[in-house]
């Protein structure tokens, strides 16, 4: 059985595999941007890093870019899951907080072709969206405080 577990703020180990870079994307009013595919499954902006990409960021802005056609600006570390499924090493999946720059026209993702419908959607009910369960929830918590907090700017 997978076990996933959020661990806000520390980074992974530096020689833990990253699979997963998304976004908890906010636009000028504090609504979360949330992708939603033709199933009506819904996620955050974001992938998987590729070997060209200059780092973590770079995944998310191209990523973003890519899926959802949102640039990102403000863009801060918020934490990582940390994924062990039994098989192998755990790996991470990494948060981060970031502002919407611009929304541009929806496109079709370069990777799978799919158009995603992009919702704005309060914060705090962003795992109503995802369903990601615990682990979820608590990436939303870990959100708001930064909010709270002022790190959304």
């Amino acid at each position: 059985m997978t076990q996933r577990t959020w661990i806000a703020a520390r980074r992974p180990a530096p020689a833990t595999r990253v699979t997963q870079v998304y976004a908890f994307a906010l636009d000028d009013r504090l609504r979360l941007v949330v992708l939603r595919d033709a199933s009506g499954r819904c996620t955050l902006p974001g992938g998987k890093p590729e070997a060209t990409d200059q780092g973590a960021v770079a995944t998310l802005r191209r990523e973003c870019l890519e899926e959802g056609q949102v640039l990102l600006r403000a863009v801060r570390y918020l934490g990582h899951v940390e994924v062990d499924d039994g098989d192998r090493r755990p790996y991470a999946q990494l948060r981060y907080l970031a502002r919407v720059e611009a929304f541009l026209p929806t496109a079709p993702d370069v990777a799978t072709g799919e158009t995603y419908t992009r919702l704005l959607v309060p914060l705090h009910r962003a795992n109503d969206f995802l369903r990601w369960g615990d682990h979820g929830a608590a990436q939303v918590r870990s959100a708001v405080s930064a909010v709270a907090e002022g790190d959304a700017h």
